[in-house]
């Protein structure tokens, strides 16, 4: 059972990049209610994968605005 558990909620937390979220603080609530569920089971995620996953989840303007971002800094 425990392995079932984490699998499930490591897929449900790579399928939050498939979807795209309008409201950037129901964005962040998400996120950072998915990454207490992969700690609560005992799941270390590399922190690329944690950024490409919020990366894709955020807004095209949103995406762009922080794109920007990081190629000035």
């Amino acid at each position: 059972m425990p392995f079932r558990k984490r699998r499930e909620t490591v897929v449900n937390f790579m399928s939050f990049a498939t979807k795209q979220h309008d409201d950037v603080r129901s964005l962040f609530d998400h996120f950072h209610t998915s990454l207490i569920k992969l700690e609560a089971v005992g799941v270390a995620m590399p922190e690329s994968v944690i950024f490409d996953t919020f990366f894709a989840a955020l807004p095209t303007k949103w995406r762009d605005y922080a794109q920007k971002k990081i190629e000035e800094a």
